[in-house]
């Protein structure tokens, strides 16, 4: 675990530039995963500020189970801020294929219930090759 630490502190100290650091233990009966997150939401809110609305990174995730951190795993989670409800049904749509009513349906309805009807939408890119894991 110690190893695991410094390799962290080496990140979010060593110029990793994130707003903040966030850490989670997930209990699933007698397994345990061990979270680590590094936020950059500062960053995107300044980037917001200037205009800028294409994709960016949120946050650099670290998960492994505990006592066996040779099994770390990363991910990216990549936020496209201010997008359009149609804009997040094509992007699932093109990677999902046919999508059920009820999800068009919470997409439709989580854009009417904020003022200008954008939403902040995450692709989770785990980099062991597993796949993207979409989020809205």
């Amino acid at each position: 675990m110690r190893r695991a630490l410094r390799f962290f502190d080496s990140i979010f100290r060593g110029g990793g530039g994130g707003s903040e650091v966030q850490f989670a233990l997930e209990q699933d009966g007698d397994r345990t995963l061990c979270k680590v997150y590094l936020e950059y939401w500062d960053r995107l809110v300044e980037r917001l500020g200037r205009g800028e609305t294409g994709p960016a990174l949120l946050n650099l995730g670290f998960k492994w189970p505990a006592g066996r951190p040779r099994e770390m795993v990363q991910e990216r989670y990549i936020c496209h801020p201010k997008l359009r409800h149609r804009s997040i049904i094509e992007r699932l749509s093109a990677c999902q294929g046919q999508l059920s009513e009820q999800v068009v349906a919470l997409v439709e309805w989580a854009s009417e219930t904020v003022a200008d009807g954008s939403l902040v939408y995450l692709e989770v890119d785990d980099a062991t090759g597993g796949g993207v894991t979409r989020m809205i």
